[in-house]
């Protein structure tokens, strides 16, 4: 599924003469994790309106319709989000790299990127202090992730 979203937006930019855009993995662990009823066309559509609506060239959780934000991914079976790949990490540096994510996912929106963890954004602006990374710069971020 990935694979075929990845060719769907390139396909659509260089055919409408737009930027090429890429989907986070992020956004893709939640269209994968969906049960598509319907067939290639409907995820073609998706990807479609998501690379003319999207207002940055990653499309992220947010910039998904609203049906697919509430959809929890499977860790389980996606081979995206290996989670031994995190095996022999401290939890501490782990946490710290997911923090970091979500931001870049929510374009800094500190408030959104709570939302996505489940925390509240006080205690997101905690562990952001605690970690003495006030703000993240995009070439770090992307280098630490």
């Amino acid at each position: 599924m990935p694979l075929l979203i990845r060719i769907f937006l390139s396909r659509f930019a260089v055919e409408n003469g737009l930027p090429e855009k890429t989907m986070s993995e992020a956004a893709l662990g939640h269209l994968s994790a969906y049960d598509w009823p319907g067939n290639v066309r409907d995820l073609k559509n998706i990807a479609e309106r998501l690379a003319v609506n999207s207002h940055t060239n990653i499309i992220g959780i947010q910039d998904l319709p609203h049906k697919f934000q509430n959809i929890t991914p499977n860790f389980e079976t996606s081979k995206n989000a290996d989670i031994s790949s995190f095996l022999g990490i401290p939890l501490a540096e782990v946490e710290k790299m997911l923090i970091d994510r979500t931001l870049i996912e929510t374009s800094r929106n500190r408030a959104k990127a709570a939302r996505m963890l489940g925390i509240s954004l006080r205690t997101l602006q905690r562990k952001i202090k605690e970690t003495g990374r006030e703000e993240i710069s995009p070439l770090n971020a992307k280098a630490e992730v």
